[in-house]
């Protein structure tokens, strides 16, 4: 799937508060609204037309603008919201496809594995050292 082709079928992403506050420390009270609407709508409607941008924003300030990149198309987005609507839309496929195969099958322990949060990764990977470091231990 082409970047922007990807339907956000989810009234959620996740915000990561402390990249978020990083992100935007040199930004005016106003630049940070602008700019959480903006991602807001983007992650609502997909990536925006010029003319929806100054309909709904006409006093965009240039600073938040430059958050924001130009499709092949001209619409704007900002990649970091991109991948994370592309994250929270294939969690939310793969867990359909595991209520279905669960319901299919009525068997508790069937599931399509899925994207890992950050910290099941960790985890996963601090268990894997363990059993590595100490076999006795797994």
């Amino acid at each position: 799937m082409a970047a922007g082709d990807m339907k956000n079928t989810t009234p959620a992403v996740l915000l990561y508060y402390e990249d978020f506050l990083a992100g935007t420390a040199d930004m005016t009270d106003e630049e940070v609204g602008q700019y959480i609407r903006l991602l807001c709508y983007q992650n609502a409607k997909g990536h925006l037309a010029d003319g929806y941008i100054k309909r709904i924003m006409p006093n965009a300030l240039a600073y938040v603008l430059e958050k924001f990149q130009a499709d092949e198309d001209g619409a704007v987005f900002n990649r970091r919201m991109e991948s994370e609507i592309e994250r929270r839309v294939k969690y939310s496929k793969s867990r359909a496809e595991n209520r279905k195969k669960k319901e299919a099958s009525k068997i508790s322990n069937t599931h399509v594995p899925h994207m890992e949060t950050e910290t099941e990764t960790v985890n996963r990977n601090k268990s894997k050292r363990k059993e590595l470091l100490h076999p006795e231990w797994a």
